[in-house]
């Protein structure tokens, strides 16, 4: 694990369930992201959680037409919600989520953080103080 690298990702509670029930294989962004296959995700549930609550690796990372990355949400219904989402981009970004695990709730304080990222951040330096807070 340790050429993996760390990020702390934000992502709505609603989300966030249906990635720690297994609902959810893919993490949709409007932007491409720098980021690699193996690297570590902490999950930042944005309000009213205000918490890193889990992990997951980063597995594929798959751009494109909006309309061709929303076909990798299973359930019909979200990919309404996807398509809502992703209108106005030109490139969308899929995350494919790996290994979700809900953890115990933390807060960004612990991490040395004041606010939490608009998408996503980097945690330079940081892996074993994470690996130790996450358990």
């Amino acid at each position: 694990m340790t050429n993996n690298r760390w990020l702390l990702i934000a992502i709505g509670p609603y989300h966030a369930a249906r990635i720690w029930s297994g609902q959810k294989p893919y993490e949709f962004r409007r932007r491409s992201l720098n980021l690699s296959t193996g690297d570590l995700a902490l999950v930042y549930e944005t309000s009213p959680v205000c918490a890193v609550t889990g992990t997951f690796s980063v597995g594929k990372l798959l751009r494109g037409d909006p309309s061709d990355v929303v076909r990798l949400e299973p359930d019909l219904q979200e990919q309404r919600t996807v398509i809502d989402y992703l209108s106005g981009t030109k490139i969308a970004t899929a995350i494919e989520i790996v290994d979700a695990q809900r953890r115990v709730s933390l807060p960004l304080e612990a991490l040395g953080l004041r606010r939490a990222p608009q998408s996503y951040q980097r945690l330079s330096g940081l892996q074993s103080e994470v690996l130790r807070l996450i358990g």
